[in-house]
C-alpha cells in the first residue's frame, strides 16, 4: 500500500515538473517572441523616421535652393530703373521670369528648360511663348503638398490673381477662369489658339492619381 501511494505521490510530482518546465519553456518562447516583436518594430519605426528626415531634408533643400535663385533674381535687383526696362542681365536661357500666386503665398523664378533636373529646382515652362507674350504659356512645377512649389493650385478659385514678371520688367496680372483635371498624356491645355490674347496654363501632378494632372488657367483680363 505504501508503495503504491509513494508511486502515485512520485508519478504526481513528475508531473507538476513537466508542467512547471512546459509552462516555463511556453514563457520563455513568448518572451522570445515579444522581444523579436519589440525589436522589429524599433527597426521599422527607426527606418521611418530617417525617411521622413530624408524626405523633409530633400523638399528643404529644393525649397531653399528656389528661394535662393529667386533672391538672386529678385524684381528690385533683376528689373532696371530705366525708363525703356532695359537690362544688362544676361540670364533669359536659365531664368526668364517669375511667377506669383498671393493667394497661396508662392513666388517662383521661371527656368526657360523643362528638365527632370530643373524641375527639381524651379517650376519649368514647358511650352508656348515666353512670359508675358502674346500665346499660352504653359508652366508646370512639381506637387510637394504643403512643402510648396505647385502643391495648392487646386484650391485656386475663378478670379484669383496669378501675376507674371517677365525680363523686360512687365508685371501682368492673369485671372483665373478654369480649372480640372487631365491624363498624363493629354496636351490639349498647351494649346495656342488664344486668339491673340496673353494666358497662363499652370499644370502639376495630382499625388493621389499619379497618371492624373491638375491644370489651372488664366487669362489677361483685356477690359
Amino acid at each position: 500500500m505504501n508503495q503504491i501511494i509513494f508511486s502515485n505521490d512520485f508519478n504526481q510530482n513528475n508531473e507538476n515538473i513537466i508542467n512547471t518546465t512546459t509552462i516555463s519553456q511556453e514563457k520563455k518562447h513568448k518572451s522570445f517572441l515579444f522581444k523579436i516583436i519589440f525589436l522589429f518594430s524599433n527597426i521599422l519605426s527607426a527606418f521611418f523616421l530617417v525617411y521622413f528626415i530624408i524626405l523633409n531634408y530633400n523638399l528643404n533643400k529644393k525649397e531653399k535652393l528656389s528661394k535662393q535663385l529667386y533672391n538672386n533674381f529678385e524684381i528690385k535687383t533683376l528689373y532696371s530703373t530705366k525708363q525703356d526696362y532695359s537690362t544688362n542681365l544676361d540670364i533669359n536661357n536659365y531664368v526668364i521670369g517669375i511667377v506669383e500666386i498671393k493667394s497661396i503665398g508662392i513666388s517662383y523664378p521661371i527656368i526657360s528648360e523643362c528638365t527632370d533636373e530643373n524641375l527639381n529646382i524651379s517650376p519649368c515652362k514647358f511650352f508656348g511663348p515666353n512670359p508675358n507674350e502674346i500665346g499660352n504659356l504653359c508652366i508646370v512645377a512639381h506637387n510637394y503638398n504643403n512643402y510648396k512649389f505647385f502643391s495648392q493650385i487646386n484650391t485656386l478659385n475663378f478670379g484669383n490673381i496669378i501675376t507674371i514678371y517677365d525680363l523686360n520688367g512687365k508685371k501682368i496680372d492673369y485671372y483665373v477662369y478654369d480649372k480640372f483635371e487631365i491624363n498624363y498624356d493629354d496636351l490639349e491645355c498647351t494649346n495656342q489658339d488664344t486668339n491673340g490674347n496673353r494666358e497662363i496654363t499652370l499644370i502639376t501632378c495630382n499625388n493621389i492619381e499619379k497618371t492624373r494632372r491638375i491644370v489651372v488657367k488664366a487669362k489677361e483680363r483685356t477690359t
